[in-house]
């Protein structure tokens, strides 16, 4: 007897639902899927800089409460090199530090709000180690947004924090202040030829010198004089670049007594580096408006958070040329007064606006 089986396949139609039903599924579930993971990469971004900027704020408590530099941070929080890559991210090291925290105390961001200031975020800069100059550096990595650590050290995904210099304080800091004493009191300029003086210091930490002022301390106070700051390869080293202002001497002093004239650009000085800054003494259409030999007519007292007062060289170019020195140029025929002698001793003082 024979048997018929009575089986049947699935037809064409019933595979094609499958097949439907199983697409349609797949097109609810995959997206899910990677923004689940996503999430993922997003939460161990929000761990790695939570750590970073936690290793950041330690490293300021044990230093004086000053922040890492932005040329060596990675180096100076040390933690393991895992922390600093994003797994959205081919860069080893994917995350920037705002050059605006660069070896800045913690006191001088006090008048702001620290929720809004970051530390570090995603980076598309490749510089080793990476900073963020500006906005333009931020990775929008983690689906068109970024994430940010803050000086408050939270972490945050998205938002608009401060990127940069213009997190600093809009209220420049004042580098010295001068008060006259005694000694031998202004003389004329027509008495003496051109003479650049100032005086070198290095500096503690980072800062953006944005004006450069000049003290009047009674007396003679007329004409245009040129002013200047550089940075060295030492004292009387090589000249880097050049800075320059002219302060008018017929304007009105600050409170702090000096009369201060804006930079042609901004110096960023960087900590450790040494700098000239100095103002020609003698012009012949000007007067030296606080010029002293012997007995310094002038005291003068530094911002210990940017210049030790101890490694300040005082000094003067004779004779002199009316420009400042250009780069590359050697001020091997700057005469010095010694280490920590006061500017004023043998000319007027110098002081500098910075952020």
């Amino acid at each position: 007897m024979t048997r018929v089986s009575t089986s049947k396949g699935f037809t064409l139609i019933e595979l094609l639902v499958v097949i439907a039903i199983i697409a349609i599924l797949a097109a609810i579930l995959f997206p899910v899927f990677s923004k689940a993971r996503e999430k993922a990469r997003q939460t161990n971004c929000l761990s790695n800089q939570r750590q970073i900027v936690m290793a950041a704020m330690m490293y300021a408590q044990d230093n004086g409460e000053i922040l890492p530099d932005a040329a060596s941070w990675m180096s100076e929080i040390s933690i393991s090199a895992k922390v600093f890559k994003c797994m959205d991210n081919i860069q080893a090291n994917s995350y920037g530090y705002n050059v605006a925290m660069d070896g800045q105390s913690l006191g001088g961001f006090a008048s702001q709000d620290p929720t809004t200031l970051a530390v570090t975020a995603d980076t598309l800069n490749t510089t080793n180690p990476p900073v963020l100059n500006t906005s333009a550096d931020v990775n929008l990595i983690h689906n068109g947004q970024a994430i940010y650590s803050y000086l408050d050290g939270h972490v945050a995904y998205g938002g608009n924090p401060t990127i940069g210099t213009a997190s600093l304080s809009a209220t420049p800091a004042i580098s010295a202040i001068s008060i006259l004493t005694s000694g031998s009191g202004p003389q004329a300029a027509s008495n003496w030829p051109t003479l650049p003086i100032g005086y070198y210091f290095t500096a503690k930490k980072a800062a953006t010198v944005t004006a450069i002022g000049l003290y009047p301390c009674g007396g003679i106070k007329v004409g245009q004089i040129p002013v200047f700051i550089c940075d060295v390869t030492g004292v009387n080293g090589a000249v880097g670049t050049v800075s320059t202002a002219t302060v008018d001497l017929s304007g009105t002093p600050d409170s702090t007594g000096f009369i201060y004239a804006n930079l042609n650009n901004t110096k960023t000085l960087v900590a450790g580096t040494t700098y000239l800054i100095a103002e020609f003494a003698g012009q012949t259409t000007a007067d030296i408006y606080c010029f002293t030999f012997g007995a310094p007519a002038i005291s003068i007292t530094f911002d210990s958070t940017l210049i030790d007062a101890s490694q300040v060289v005082d000094a003067f170019c004779y004779p002199g040329t009316g420009s400042a020195p250009a780069a590359g140029a050697s001020l091997s025929n700057w005469s010095l007064n010694g280490v920590g002698a006061s500017p004023g001793a043998s000319g007027g003082p110098i002081s500098f606006k910075y952020n």
